[in-house]
């Protein structure tokens, strides 16, 4: 090795053992709060006087946000109240359409049944035409 390195070598240790003692100095040592008051103390009365104040303003604030929950309480149940009306409407017209198309499907299906049944029929002739037509 040569000198360099061995320079190097002391100086980084050094270096990690001086950040090391900083950081142990920083995480042990105590901090000294000190509390000052930049303004003047207030008399008892007057500081009674704001404590009532900010009691009514308090109150004047719960009212008002009271009065816009309640507002808004009444639209969104107006609004539920218009949805489920107008589902319902919407659910009668639906079944409304619903039976006539079950109707006309009905109404198809016998057709259709009378239309096999004189198609059975139109056979059974054919049949007995044809029989005769062998026979003779």
């Amino acid at each position: 090795m040569n000198t360099l390195q061995i320079c190097s070598i002391v100086v980084s240790g050094i270096c990690v053992i001086i950040t090391t003692c900083l950081a142990w100095i920083m995480m042990f040592r105590k901090s000294q709060t000190e509390v000052t008051f930049s303004g003047t103390p207030v008399d008892k009365k007057e500081f009674e006087r704001h404590v009532e104040q900010d009691v009514i303003d308090h109150n004047a604030i719960h009212s008002r946000l009271g009065g816009i929950e309640r507002g808004v309480e009444a639209r969104v149940n107006a609004r539920i109240d218009r949805a489920e009306t107008e589902n319902k409407e919407s659910r009668r017209l639906m079944h409304r359409e619903i039976e006539t198309i079950g109707k006309e499907v009905a109404a198809l299906k016998t057709a259709s049944d009378l239309a096999n049944q004189r198609s059975i029929m139109m056979d059974a002739k054919l049949d007995r035409l044809i029989e005769k037509s062998n026979e003779s």
